[in-house]
């Protein structure tokens, strides 16, 4: 979905970093995790976007309240790949590689790694939100769920 005009028009998708602003003036980051539909405005569909506090909330866009992230938090990436990404960067002792907002791929049976954001989290258990929408229940760590580290690597 196209937004903007001219020259500062941006493709918003799946994956794509947001800003909204809230009833208490606040803008918040979150992500656009699946679409929903088309929305009742021309040209017009109904996003759902995720928060780094699982709050997720669904919007139709264009809309004046929901902007392109002025910041992106992470690199984008594809939706899945067969191969392993090796690391040229090392993660401090201390980073949680599994903290909300992270990107992270998971195994699946058909062997493909997909790709997806942890939307909520506990100490050990949490929910990743794919890509193409779907949602999962996970323990973290987990042998077959790897972060994506911020380069994209």
């Amino acid at each position: 979905l196209l937004v903007g005009s001219g020259a500062a028009k941006v493709e918003l998708k799946v994956g794509s970093d947001v800003d909204m602003l809230f009833s208490n003036g606040s803008w918040y980051s979150g992500w656009i995790s699946k679409w929903q539909g088309e929305g009742k405005a021309k040209h017009s569909k109904i996003a759902v976007i995720d928060f780094q506090d699982g709050d997720r909330q669904k919007v139709e866009l264009p809309n004046l309240e929901v902007r392109p992230a002025k910041v992106a938090r992470l690199a984008p990436t594809t939706a899945a790949s067969k191969d392993p990404p090796n690391s040229k960067r090392e993660l401090d002792e201390e980073e949680d590689l599994y903290a909300v907002g992270a990107r992270v791929e998971m195994l699946f049976d058909d062997g493909v790694w997909y790709k997806g954001r942890v939307s909520s989290r506990t100490e050990e258990k949490g929910y990743i939100v794919f890509d193409d929408g779907d949602r999962r229940r996970s323990v973290f760590p987990h042998l077959e769920i790897r972060r994506i580290l911020p380069n994209g690597q």
